[in-house]
Formats: structure tokens, sequence, C-alpha cells
């Protein structure tokens, strides 16, 4: 809570919020052609991820 307070961390709550909320400016940080390993799951590969998000992450007006 000290963190999220911004208590010797200035800027996390507002950090906090972009998580939550998404950035669609943000840039893609999984590669299609990059495979995750480092979890409990099968090796996921970075365009798996298009079928719930769509390519990219911008959002298009």
């Amino acid at each position: 809570m000290l963190m999220c307070a911004g208590i010797a961390s200035p800027g996390t709550l507002k950090e906090v919020f972009r998580g939550y909320k998404g950035d669609y400016n943000a840039p893609q940080l999984i590669a299609d052609e990059e495979v995750v390993r480092d979890t409990p799951l099968p090796p996921i590969k970075g365009s798996f991820f298009k079928a719930a998000v769509g390519k990219g992450f911008q959002r298009h007006a």
C-alpha cells in the first residue's frame, strides 16, 4: 500500500492505473515470432496473443 501511495516511488500509482486501463499507444512487448517459455504453461508464441487482442495494440480511429 505504501508503494501505491507513492511513498519512495513517485509515479507508481499512475502506472498502476495505466496497467488496469491499458495503453493503446504503448509498443507491443512480445513480438509475433518470440516464444514465451518462463511460465508454468507450455511455450507460447507471441502470435498466439492475436486471438485475444488482434495484431499490434494500436487503437484504430
